[in-house]
């Protein structure tokens, strides 16, 4: 084998090497991209999660209020037709059944406001994975990075240790220059 054609097959070896590192680095950016990208998703959807809770809570004080309102209307239903029959409200089974409607419109408020209560802490806790999630995809892509680089660092001083000791250019040989002496 000759000189010239050692020194082109070292040149290829070379230029595979660098384009092989590139690639590593390559992948490792857009890794790293994607895992942002991905991030910023989970903190958009996230934000709109949260955004929702106060309308859930909104909504379920508006159903508690209907629900008292509707309570008021039938107790005062209840005490016009006891009146109008001649029937006194003030004591007996027409004050207990005022009375149960009562405390069942009550009841039914409480419950409302109570299911709104939680539906508005799934929304947070959703609120809260999904920033968990973004967190984790960041870390993700940040070490998809680094570790492209070390891969693309190991393959650059793999491709210059087949180059030691084979430098065919007088006094430069590629181990040395890419160890900066």
């Amino acid at each position: 084998m000759s000189q010239d054609t050692l020194t082109a097959s070292q040149g290829l070896s070379g230029l595979g090497t660098l384009v092989k590192a590139g690639g590593q680095v390559w992948g490792g950016l857009t890794a790293q991209r994607t895992a942002e990208y991905n991030a910023a998703v989970l903190e958009q959807e996230a934000a709109l999660t949260r955004a929702l809770e106060p309308i859930v809570r909104g909504e379920a004080a508006i159903e508690a209020q209907r629900i008292r309102q509707e309570g008021r209307r039938i107790t005062g239903a209840q005490r016009a037709g006891y009146a109008a029959a001649g029937v006194s409200v003030s004591k007996g089974s027409p004050m207990l059944v005022m009375l149960d409607s009562i405390f069942k419109a009550g009841e039914d408020a409480f419950l409302a406001r109570y299911k709104g209560d939680v539906r508005a802490w799934e929304l947070e806790s959703r609120a809260v994975g999904l920033r968990s999630g973004a967190a984790i995809r960041r870390e993700m892509g940040r070490q998809s990075f680094l570790g492209s680089l070390m891969g693309a660092g190991g393959t650059l001083i793999e491709g210059s240790t087949a180059f030691k000791g084979k430098a065919k250019i007088p006094g430069e040989d590629p181990w040395d220059l890419l160890m900066g002496m």
